[in-house]
């Protein structure tokens, strides 16, 4: 045990004796140690017991060890006897592991301690340096005996990264150690999924629907990241897309009368001819949940196109 200048006895104790026998107890080691007991031969008696005391005066600023030895009858008893100087036993995590995490300059904090298992304070020491966003606090610092300290590490999301850093720590009586930062930052990623395999899709694609009829097509909408998102479905007439079927060889007039048919269709509201239920929600962390599109042609297109 730890020992400071006093001092400081231990007892051993013997008992349970089978039969008469002779105590002795020679004691070869240091004067570091003293064995206390008024007769260092004497007969126990079965049943009987006894109790040593042994006291230990450091005189050095070392661990020291002996042995203590009882004979009992033809038996040999040994005893080890360890003092040790007081010392501080620091003890640190030996790693911060963020996760994953989402792009989006977000700070996130992870704490770990700095346990002193020992007798007197200790003092430890963080260095790192690199480029990425990562904050240690404190960064040195003394931990007092049987307490710990927590030591804050921050990090700053800006970027999809792999981070695999390596901080240098010191601490008191031990030999310098690695404190390993870990994180995985990806991006925010809704995808859009076919419902049979999974596969990622690029678009719905309803095939050929008569004018006056509804065609329906699911898919799965996947949340492929490590955060909730709120996602709201908005039908936008005027995206980018590819125009099919149209013959660059026509005449000029029927050009112009085609133009005049699309300036009429662009009128209609797009919400009336394609849904998506449900068309909003929040979806949480690598969730999935099926959504349903519905297109219905209506007959008034060509109603229109007929009072032109």
């Amino acid at each position: 045990r730890d020992s400071n200048t006093s001092p400081r006895p231990a007892r051993a104790r013997v008992s349970r004796c089978l039969e008469k026998s002779s105590i002795k107890t020679p004691f070869p080691g240091r004067i570091s140690f003293k064995l206390i007991l008024t007769n260092l031969d004497k007969t126990l008696a079965s049943g009987l017991q006894t109790t040593a005391m042994v006291e230990y005066h450091p005189d050095k600023n070392e661990d020291m060890c002996d042995q203590l030895l009882i004979s009992v009858g033809n038996k040999t008893i040994e005893i080890p006897l360890i003092g040790l100087i007081p010392s501080c036993q620091l003890e640190i995590e030996p790693e911060v592991n963020f996760g994953t995490l989402v792009a989006g300059s977000k700070v996130y904090c992870k704490e770990i301690s700095i346990i002193n298992h020992g007798s007197v304070p200790g003092i430890f020491k963080i260095e790192y340096q690199s480029q990425l966003p990562i904050v240690i606090f404190p960064t040195s610092g003394v931990v007092q005996p049987k307490s710990s300290m927590v030591i804050k590490v921050d990090f700053c999301a800006d970027q999809p990264i792999v981070v695999n850093e390596y901080a240098k720590v010191s601490l008191q009586d031990r030999p310098d150690i690695f404190l390993n930062i870990r994180a995985h930052v990806v991006e925010q990623i809704i995808e859009l999924l076919n419902i049979n395999n999974d596969e990622k899709l690029e678009c719905i694609s309803f095939g050929s629907v008569f004018f006056g009829t509804s065609k329906i097509e699911r898919a799965l909408l996947y949340n492929n990241s490590p955060e909730p998102i709120n996602w709201v479905a908005i039908m936008q007439d005027d995206s980018v897309g590819e125009e099919l079927g149209t013959n660059i060889k026509q005449r000029t007039d029927v050009a112009l009368n085609n133009l005049a048919y699309l300036r009429k269709i662009k009128s209609i509201d797009i919400t009336t001819i394609i849904s998506c239920v449900p068309n909003e929600g929040r979806l949480l962390p690598y969730q999935k949940i099926l959504i349903t599109f519905c297109f219905s042609p209506k007959l008034i297109l060509i109603v229109q196109l007929g009072r032109r």
